[in-house]
């Protein structure tokens, strides 16, 4: 079920995707021939990550049947997907940033207390041609789900700049149809959160990644749809950024795929 996507500075595809605990089919993040379309080395990924029907395969053990207890939820998984295209820039040789957060919590980081916030993960990797190293983990908090949605989760990411600064798109579905959010995300200070088995409990002792409110899409003089895609296009002359926000109609009748294109201003 690929997600995310990004175009590396050397011409390859890099591609997250949430596979299905309920299939046995692991979370992957890969970089792809832009060309043939071939799969050209895999990313590693925590195991924390894994679900366990996964690693029963792995291990030969016959526990499918068994409940999940750990990894990434169903249709919960790697959906948001950014990189630091500018320091990468210089050429094949220089390494560039790779950010990967989850949709929703994975398994072991669930509470299922609704008054307490999903608490995703974001993982900051450095890619070059001879080795792919994960850097850090971050917690990142979602607002609460709106009252009565069945859907509910970071959607996408978009880099900002070298300090940090990301853009972020909450998004959720329920009987009162579409709620998205826009967030400007700052992973400065965050606690690195690699070592850390699950979130599940108290984590006020752990600094996650600090976000503010940018644009609530429903002020918006257009109908919501499920938007989760997000990038930059091209510069303005003023050297401000354009954003792209697209949704996904589900192969849903009901359902638009819309394009929003916004001029970012700073503030």
């Amino acid at each position: 079920d690929p997600e995310g996507m990004a175009l590396t500075p050397t011409g390859t595809l890099l591609i997250s995707s949430e596979g299905s605990p309920a299939r046995s089919l692991a979370p992957a993040i890969g970089e792809y021939d832009l060309t043939t379309g071939q799969l050209q080395k895999p990313l590693p990924l925590p195991t924390r990550y894994i679900p366990d029907s996964v690693l029963a395969q792995d291990a030969t053990a016959l526990v499918s049947e068994q409940a999940q207890t750990q990894g990434v939820q169903e249709n919960l998984s790697l959906e948001a997907l950014t990189i630091n295209v500018s320091s990468g820039a210089g050429g094949v040789y220089e390494p560039y940033r790779l950010f990967v957060a989850t949709e929703g919590p994975l398994l072991q980081d669930l509470d299922f207390a609704p008054e307490v916030p999903y608490k995703n993960r974001l993982l900051h990797y450095t890619l070059d041609p001879y080795q792919t190293t994960i850097i850090s983990e971050h917690l990142y908090a979602m607002d609460l789900a709106p009252s009565g949605a069945v859907l509910h989760g970071l959607s996408e990411i978009a880099l900002l700049d070298q300090g940090g600064h990301f853009l972020s798109l909450e998004r959720s579905f329920g009987f009162k149809g579409f709620a998205v959010k826009l967030y400007q995300m700052a992973s400065g200070g965050a606690t690195d959160i690699s070592a850390i088995a699950t979130l599940s409990g108290d984590t006020s002792g752990i600094s996650p990644i600090r976000k503010e409110l940018v644009l609530d899409l429903s002020t918006l003089p257009v109908p919501l749809q499920n938007y989760e895609a997000m990038t930059f296009g091209p510069a303005h002359r003023d050297r401000s950024k354009t954003l792209l926000i697209m949704s996904d109609d589900n192969f849903d009748v009901e359902q638009e795929s819309r394009l929003l294109i916004f001029k970012l201003q700073q503030s």
